[in-house]
């Protein structure tokens, strides 16, 4: 299914064609050492929800950054997750009830998801909740998923151990990222997506390569996750 126009919403077209153009290599000499270094494809991922909890909640939002030795390509849409979006999340995130109403739904992208996270590093920010979320998501759809998991929290306290804080808006803080704009699905992925560049900045390739060994895992029941409000407050006084 195709997505649907999105009306009243200038944010998601503006952070759809902006994120289009960032991280290419554009002869960037770092970035093109790093694409040509990476051992599999990655994907940076970021969901916008109803709530915390996993099994009651569900997906209003999907952001995705693929990266491969061949580049850098997105993928975004909301998701019509069939209930009302409390209120705290609507200010929250910007998205509103009638926003996500007649877009698709979970069950109409999951198969096309699944496949082109299949197989790829799944790195986000809090991994634990992006993850647990899309792998109940998929069940409940009847399609089978599981991925590698990395998580840029865990990969930025190992990496930067005396930084004293490692939510997002800190690290977008500390190395001057260019946000698009904040909790919303591509845009918080992009970010994640511009602190892996900066890691790479900072750190030699090995160091990396043996924080990312040391972190990846694939976890086997994510437990549910505090409100999606609670979660950003403390992911950014953490």
């Amino acid at each position: 299914m195709e997505d649907k126009p999105i009306t009243d919403d200038p944010v998601f077209e503006q952070v759809r064609e902006a994120v289009a153009e960032l991280g290419r290599a554009n002869g960037d000499a770092l970035l093109d050492r790093m694409l040509g270094a990476l051992e599999r494809p990655m994907v940076f991922v970021d969901l916008e929800t109803t709530g915390g909890n996993a099994q009651t909640d569900r997906i209003t939002e999907i952001g995705v950054v693929e990266v491969s030795r061949y580049g850098v390509e997105t993928w975004t849409s909301l998701v019509d997750p069939g209930r009302e979006i409390p209120l705290f999340i609507q200010e929250l995130t910007g998205i509103s009830n009638d926003m996500v109403r007649g877009q698709p739904v979970f069950e109409s992208l999951a198969p096309a998801l699944a496949a082109r996270l299949r197989e790829r590093l799944f790195v986000a920010h809090n991994a634990r909740f992006d993850y647990g979320f899309l792998q109940r998501s998929f069940e409940r759809a009847g399609v089978a998923f599981e991925a590698d998991m990395l998580c840029t929290v865990q990969l930025s306290r190992k990496l930067f151990p005396d930084a004293g804080r490692h939510g997002l808006s800190a690290i977008v803080e500390r190395y001057a990222l260019e946000p698009l704009g904040r909790h919303r699905a591509l845009a918080d992925a992009d970010l994640v997506w511009q602190f892996w560049q900066v890691i790479h900045a900072r750190h030699p390739v090995e160091t990396i390569r043996h924080a990312v060994t040391s972190l990846t895992r694939r976890p086997s029941d994510p437990a549910p996750r505090p409100t999606r409000r609670a979660r950003a407050t403390a992911s950014d006084n953490s």
